[in-house]
């Protein structure tokens, strides 16, 4: 029980990877995961479960990653 109100308590969305990602690529920079990790204040491994969860990010981060 303590474990799932601990974890549940840092849980992002798909919308706030998005929008991190939309951030740093305004700001002229790549998208790494682990500037990602540190922009939401999580692990690097929270975002590799989000993106494998929604494989949209993946295809959206390599699109921006290109623009770059």
């Amino acid at each position: 029980i303590v474990g799932k109100l601990i974890g549940r308590a840092n849980s992002i969305s798909s919308s706030d990877i998005y929008e991190a990602m939309l951030q740093t690529n305004y700001e002229g920079n790549k998208i790494i995961i682990s500037k990602l990790a540190k922009m939401l204040n999580v692990t690097p491994r929270t975002i590799y479960r989000r993106m494998n969860k929604y494989p949209a990010l993946k295809q959206e981060k390599e699109i921006l990653n290109e623009e770059t």
